[in-house]
Order: structure tokens, then C-alpha cells, then sequence
């Protein structure tokens, strides 16, 4: 009898500490929810604290039964913590986003708990399997919450460069119509007012040629030149852009994603996105079209002025 009595009192002793243990942790949990609520002055956060987590925390009373669900609250709190120390220095909104989402993470989480704990008085044990299933799912989409929220703040910076680099799209294809616009003008103006302009400058034939070709082949490189910017533009808008959905549907693909692959998924990935070299295929492009456009130019110069030459000849 003595050793079942001390097997006894061992087990009660070990239930007692876990139930110590939970306990400090939830106060400890109680008091930065608090604190998070008290300094940051949020409605949204007021709600979520104090009407929703702390009291399901203080109906709590048999939760260190499962260290799954205190651990992932622990978990969860520590980011939010740091979020709203950021918050509150930086008065960044990104952050204030991330202490809600992340409250809002805890909150679900206590509902489908205390749902999973109300039913199951309710059922026969053959149901158990459902409910734990039921947690699993919802702690698959914690961490599907948690990446949206770490990933916010990334989508953002690629979203500003879509909007940039389409400005940059816009501003060069406007471009590119005027001076088609202004070359056609000028083309039509020099040839209807040929006789006029010769006088008024004291220009030869042959000089006026060369002048108005020169002046035409300046015009269809400006052309060429805002064409091009507007395409490499609207390049890089497409590439950023298409990063930007990606990075949407990041948290929903590592979902599918083993967690013992998750690692070499994110590195990979990580590879994909930063560090890339800047293409300077583009740039060359424009370097080469000014060096053949001035080549042209100094060619049809010289064809223009012999055949003016042969015609009087």
C-alpha cells in the first residue's frame, strides 16, 4: 500500500505543478495583454483584450492539460509584444496591424477551445478525433495568419515599386506620343513652308536638307528612346507586380508544405526574390540604339548631301 500511496501522491504532485506552472504562465500572459491594451489606446485591441481574451484566460482552469494551446498563445504574444514595442516607437500603422492580427490569432484560438471543451462533454469519446483535427486546422491557419501578417510589410514595399515603376511606364509613353506628334508636325511644317525657311535662314537646298534630316532622325531617336524607357518600365512593373501576388499566396502554398521541408522551401524562395542582379540588358539596348541613330545620322548627312550634289550636277 505504501508504494501505490507514493505513486499516488507522485502523480498528484506532478498535476499540481503542471497546474502551477499553467497558471503563472496565464498570469504572466494576462499581465502583457494588458499592458498592450493600457499603452497603445486601440479600440479594436481594447475589445480583443479585455472582453475577449482575458476573460476565456481567467475560464480557463483545466487548460495545462494541453501544452499545444499555451505554448502557441506564448508563442504568438512574444512577436506582438515586439510589434507593439515597434508600434509605439515608430507609430507605424504596419505594426499596429500585426499586434491586431496577431490578438485576433489568440482570440480564435481560445473560441475553438473553449467550443472543443464545451462539446466534448457532450459526446463519446470516438469524437475526440474530430475536435483534436478541428484544433490542428486551426492552428494550421495561425500560421497562415502569422505569415500574411510577416509577409504584410514585404507586399507593401513591392506594391509601392508597381506603382512607381507605372508612373515611370506612364510618364515615357506620353512621351513617346508627343514627339511622334512633334515630328510629324515638324516634318509637314519644313515641307510646307520649304521656300520661306530658305530665305528667312539664308540656307542653300543642300543645307536645308541636311537640316531638316538631321532635325527628323534627332526626332525618331527621342522616339525610340521613350519607347523603349516605357517598355523597360512596364517590365519591371510586371516583374514586381508578379512578385507581389506571389508573396499573397505564399502563406496559403507553405500550408501544403511538410514542416520538415518548410525550411529549404523558405531559403529557396528567399533566393528568388532578393539579391537578384539588376539587368543591364536594357541599358546597353539604349546605348546601342544612340551609337547607331548617330551613325544613321552622320550616313544619311552625307548620302543626302551627294545626292543633292549629283541633282544640280
Amino acid at each position: 500500500m505504501s508504494d501505490q500511496n507514493q505513486k499516488a501522491t507522485a502523480v498528484l504532485r506532478e498535476e499540481f505543478e503542471k497546474a502551477r506552472k499553467f497558471n503563472d504562465k496565464r498570469e504572466k500572459i494576462i499581465e502583457n495583454l494588458k499592458s498592450i491594451s493600457s499603452r497603445i489606446q486601440d479600440e479594436n485591441i481594447k475589445t480583443l483584450v479585455d472582453r475577449n481574451i482575458v476573460p476565456n484566460l481567467d475560464n480557463f482552469k483545466d487548460l495545462y492539460t494541453d501544452e499545444i494551446i499555451i505554448t502557441s498563445i506564448e508563442d504568438l504574444l512574444t512577436d506582438t509584444l515586439n510589434d507593439a514595442e515597434t508600434f509605439i516607437k515608430d507609430k507605424d500603422n504596419v505594426y499596429l496591424a500585426k499586434v491586431i492580427g496577431d490578438l485576433k490569432a489568440v482570440d480564435s484560438l481560445l473560441n475553438t477551445c473553449r467550443i472543443s471543451t464545451t462539446g466534448f462533454q457532450h459526446v463519446v469519446k470516438e469524437y475526440l478525433g474530430a475536435a483534436q483535427a478541428s484544433v490542428s486546422r486551426e492552428l494550421l491557419g495561425f500560421r497562415k495568419n502569422r505569415a500574411e501578417r510577416d509577409n504584410a510589410e514585404t507586399e507593401s514595399i513591392y506594391e509601392q515599386a508597381v506603382e512607381r515603376y507605372k508612373k515611370l511606364e506612364n510618364k515615357y509613353r506620353k512621351y513617346f506620343y508627343r514627339c511622334i506628334f512633334l515630328v510629324l508636325v515638324l516634318a509637314f511644317t519644313t515641307l510646307l513652308f520649304k521656300g520661306k525657311l530658305i530665305t528667312w535662314f539664308a540656307l542653300s537646298t543642300t543645307e536645308f536638307w541636311v537640316l531638316k534630316a538631321s532635325l527628323l532622325i534627332v526626332g525618331i531617336t527621342l522616339i525610340s528612346y521613350f519607347l523603349k524607357q516605357s517598355s523597360h518600365y512596364q517590365k519591371l512593373a510586371d516583374q514586381n507586380y508578379q512578385t507581389h501576388v506571389e508573396l499573397r499566396a505564399y502563406p496559403s502554398f507553405m500550408e501544403s508544405i511538410p514542416t520538415e521541408e518548410a525550411a529549404s522551401v523558405r531559403k529557396e524562395l528567399a533566393l528568388k526574390y532578393f539579391g537578384r542582379e539588376i539587368d543591364g540588358a536594357a541599358h546597353k539596348d539604349m546605348s546601342n540604339l544612340i551609337s547607331d541613330q548617330m551613325k544613321s545620322t552622320t550616313e544619311m548627312v552625307k548620302a543626302t548631301t551627294e545626292a543633292i550634289k549629283n541633282i544640280k550636277g
